[in-house]
């Protein structure tokens, strides 16, 4: 039900004009009316539809692929005159490249909606590219969804998504390597200079921002101010770089997640730090031997990784608005969740939706226990600067102190602060 995006073709418009000739015809003899026919029920026309879910260390038979078109062929079976792509399905778009691609084609009325985390939804809405949907549910409907979904979809007083799912990382591994996960950083530490098992981390600071919680990090202060490097962040990039040297792996580059997922699947790991758009396919090749911990708590209190919500966002300038806001809301009610629960480990943002997957509920302690991601717009300045942070220390080994206070001052400079 997918199909690569492909940056740069030509979009062509078909146009059909029926020509009628011809000299005056005689007036005809009126015809025995016909029988009404049934008016078209459903959905009707077209969308552009984008998604990410290639891009999560997917499975065959379960994961975010398998899950999405199951839930497709349940909504276009009860809306034959619903088509998706012009008939070729969901746009596949790598998630490195949706947001920058979204905001150079969303002016054009492309795509009508897509599905994503809220990673990028306060900069959008303030740069007027999410519509506001706040009048197009009532209150009961919007009554279904937990108040993290809702708080995580709303932006200045604006629902900017229709909330689908809720996401957090946490520790995958293998429970035939591994009887129970360390609970704190001491006793993974010792665990990986000791050869317990082999510990893999993916180099990006998403994944591994939980840890600033277990050693009582702080990135902002009410302000947007970065406070980085008066709290806890600069013993939490200590424990990165005395992770390297007691044995674990860093997987880092432009391929690091994917071959984290890789080395994890094919056993030259027994544990890794990602989320549960990727547990399907880690059930595929892990079977009964996978289980879920949190991340290790520290001196500092538990770990605290960041809570997204996934939600569908609607592109104010698409031609489709209303039947994008109908596609949406279809793709969120409660069977269709249950769908993405049971073969792709979603957190359904309906609190009425149970999960069969033993997964899913140790995700959703994941979720509720993390710190919600902040939607402010010094939020912005975060990324680049400590995920360049995190590289010089592992890859460089530059002090963890000096590549904090480098980054908190750059991200105040672009904030202007």
């Amino acid at each position: 039900m997918s199909r690569t995006l492909k940056l740069g073709g030509a979009l062509a418009a078909l146009t059909l004009t029926l020509v009628a000739c011809g000299g005056p015809a005689a007036t005809p003899t009126p015809a025995p009316s016909a029988a009404p026919t049934d008016a078209p029920t459903g959905m009707q026309g077209n969308l552009t539809v984008w998604q990410t879910y290639g891009s999560g260390a997917p499975g065959t038979t379960r994961g975010e692929p398998a899950a999405l078109n199951a839930a497709l062929a349940i909504v276009l079976s009860e809306n034959p005159g619903l088509t998706l792509g012009g008939g070729l399905g969901t746009t596949e778009v790598g998630f490195g490249d949706l947001f920058t691609t979204y905001q150079l084609q969303a002016g054009d009325g492309l795509p009508d909606l897509f599905i994503a985390p809220n990673d990028s939804a306060g900069d959008l809405a303030r740069a007027g590219l999410a519509a506001d949907l706040s009048s197009y549910f009532t209150a009961d409907e919007l009554s279904r969804f937990s108040e993290l979904a809702i708080n995580g979809s709303t932006v200045d007083g604006k629902l900017i998504q229709v909330p689908e799912s809720l996401k957090a990382v946490a520790v995958y591994y293998d429970t035939s390597k591994i009887t129970s996960f360390p609970a704190t950083t001491d006793a993974l530490l010792t665990a990986v200079q000791n050869g317990d098992f082999k510990l893999g981390l993916f180099q990006g600071i998403y994944h591994m921002f939980g840890f600033w919680g277990s050693f009582g990090g702080e990135l902002m202060d009410g302000t947007g101010k970065c406070i980085a490097d008066t709290s806890g962040v600069t013993d939490a990039y200590t424990y990165y770089a005395a992770l390297k040297t007691a044995g674990a792996t860093w997987y880092g580059g432009t391929d690091g997640y994917a071959n984290m997922a890789a080395a994890f699947n094919n056993g030259e790991i027994d544990a890794i730090i990602d989320g549960p758009w990727a547990g399907g396919g880690y059930q595929e090749t892990h079977a009964t031997n996978l289980g879920v911990a949190p991340i290790p708590a520290g001196p500092g209190g538990p770990a605290l990784p960041l809570t997204g919500v996934d939600g569908w966002t609607i592109n104010p300038n698409s031609a489709n608005l209303a039947l994008a806001v109908e596609f949406a809301k279809r793709m969120t009610q409660p069977d269709v969740l249950k769908t993405f629960a049971d073969l792709a480990v979603h957190i359904p943002a309906d609190t009425s939706v149970v999960s069969t997957d033993p997964l899913a509920g140790q995700f959703a302690a994941a979720v509720l226990s993390g710190l919600p991601r902040p939607q402010v717009p010094q939020l912005g300045a975060f990324w680049g600067n400590f995920g360049d942070a995190l590289n010089h220390v592992i890859d460089e080994g530059l002090a963890p102190a000096d590549a904090v206070t480098a980054a908190c001052a750059a991200m105040n400079t672009a904030n202007s602060l």
